[in-house]
């Protein structure tokens, strides 16, 4: 199946574990190509995605392809165009065969699982105006709790100022009326001053 004329030159593994040369095989000479199609199983890699493999000998070269023929019974064997290495068309044929088997496979555990996930989405979709409903409830609850709390602690303060104000209320009247009695106690003590002082007088003017 495979011809060993040749070493490979810039081997590449892809994404799918197929090795081919880089130029020509993969790329062609000064390509801007951003993604490579692997010539086996159709698989996509990125340019950039593509490992370099060291010390790759021919025969490991598309070592994945199934039940090798020898290169006697390969009617018409495709060289590769950079390293001259032949692939049979029939082993490639079975390879492709046995890929689209697993593709298929796999597509259907996606589908499987999308559909997982699209009723898993429904079922979110289906519940979050419930939670939604759930959470404005609870987040006015907890606003309500708090207004009442503050309506509460505004409610004594504004009766506590209150009644402060009317205790000291009480005591300016008090001292109000001291300060009035005070004031009469004084004019009483400089009448009285007033009159000693009179009288005073009046004794000394008096002959013995």
């Amino acid at each position: 199946m495979y011809s060993r004329r040749a070493w490979p030159t810039n081997p590449r593994a892809m994404l799918c574990g197929h090795i081919f040369c880089l130029n020509p095989c993969l790329l062609p000479p000064n390509s801007n190509q951003t993604v490579v199609q692997c010539p086996i199983c159709f698989i996509e890699t990125d340019v950039i995605h593509l490992e370099a493999v060291a010390q790759v000998k021919p025969p490991e070269m598309c070592t994945h392809l199934a039940n090798p023929v020898s290169e006697s019974s390969c009617s018409t064997p495709k060289p590769c165009q950079h390293s001259s290495q032949t692939v049979c068309p029939l082993c490639v044929g079975n390879f492709q065969s046995e890929i689209l088997a697993q593709l298929m496979k796999k597509v259907t555990d996606l589908q499987s699982k999308r559909t997982a996930l699209q009723l898993f989405k429904t079922q979110i979709t289906d519940k979050l105006p419930t939670r939604k409903h759930r959470l404005l409830e609870d987040v006015s609850s907890v606003a309500d709790q708090l207004f009442n709390v503050s309506e509460t602690s505004l409610k004594k303060t504004q009766l506590f100022l209150e009644s402060t104000s009317a205790k000291e209320k009480t005591v300016v009247q008090k001292m109000e009326s001291n300060l009035l009695k005070l004031k009469k106690m004084r004019n009483d003590l400089l009448e009285t001053a007033r009159r000693v002082v009179k009288n005073r007088v009046s004794c000394r003017r008096l002959p013995f």
